[in-house]
């Protein structure tokens, strides 16, 4: 079976540096085959046409410097990159990292000899990163549809944590509450949203779920709306661990979106 030989490309102006890398490679048994391009222009040129599996570049060229280079280059940049340094050049070093290099290499006998392993070792931490931005990414995308499929229930949606703290409402909530926000229902009185003796059963619930008690999955409460009226819902309480609100323990609740009812509160 014939492995795939990784592309590795050489931004180095230094013939005996060149050459030194090239030996690394060859006696190591990687399958890793070099590219060498001694200017910038023929860098871009090279990576247009055949982007490389790695690059390592040189800090200083006879056209122009690869930190310039580096800070020119799009955020998602397809391949790794490597920067070949001297002794002393901590600086550069530093900032050519900020502008987008994996790591730096600094030249040696050593590291020459070394190289084939200094790649694979980047490669696989390249590899890491990529993976680790692919599932930010669809976990990203999974919060936004989350986030967008409650939103745009008919279904009254609030997230609350076990002591009873309102982590998030939908639009539908809010409506069959009255309230204009978030932070407008937050900040009425617990109690006022009850009537006497269902506020009593809310902090029984709320003691329970302290206790780490089990209680049951649907249950009917009396509570205010804005307007001092009241209403019986009969609620679908659901421990909840999906994405959009980060705690410990969430529980959410549903309601169904019905019609502003005419009985008052107290």
């Amino acid at each position: 079976m014939t492995l795939k030989q990784i592309q590795v490309l050489l931004l180095e102006d230094e013939a005996s540096h060149v050459e030194a890398i090239r030996r690394g490679l060859e006696s190591s048994d990687s399958t890793f085959h070099l590219q060498v391009v001694d200017t910038l222009k023929k860098y871009r040129e090279y990576v247009a046409a055949n982007p490389p599996d790695i690059a390592l570049l040189d800090m200083v060229l006879p056209d122009g410097n690869s930190i310039d280079l580096l800070k020119s280059l799009p955020e998602s940049n397809a391949f790794p990159i490597l920067i070949l340094t001297s002794h002393g050049n901590e600086n550069a070093v530093v900032e050519a990292l900020k502008a987008g290099a994996l790591d730096y290499i600094v030249k040696s006998p050593e590291t020459f000899a070394d190289i084939s392993r200094i790649l694979t070792r980047n490669l696989k931490q390249w590899s890491l990163i990529q993976e680790n931005k692919k599932a930010t990414a669809a976990l990203r995308a999974s919060e936004a549809n989350f986030h967008n499929s409650m939103e745009n229930s008919p279904l009254g949606i609030r997230i609350v944590s076990e002591v009873g703290e309102t982590l998030y409402t939908n639009r539908a909530f809010l409506d069959i509450y009255g309230y204009e926000s978030m932070e407008e229902f937050n900040t009425t009185p617990v109690k006022d949203r009850y009537t006497p003796d269902s506020y009593v059963e809310f902090r029984e619930r709320r003691d329970q779920r302290r206790r780490r008690e089990t209680l049951p999955d649907n249950y009917e409460s009396v509570s205010c709306v804005k307007t001092a009226q009241y209403a019986i819902f009969r609620l679908c309480v659901r421990k909840f661990s999906g994405p959009v609100i980060s705690s410990t323990r969430r529980f959410i609740r549903i309601l169904p979106n019905i019609k502003r009812p005419k009985m008052r509160c107290g």
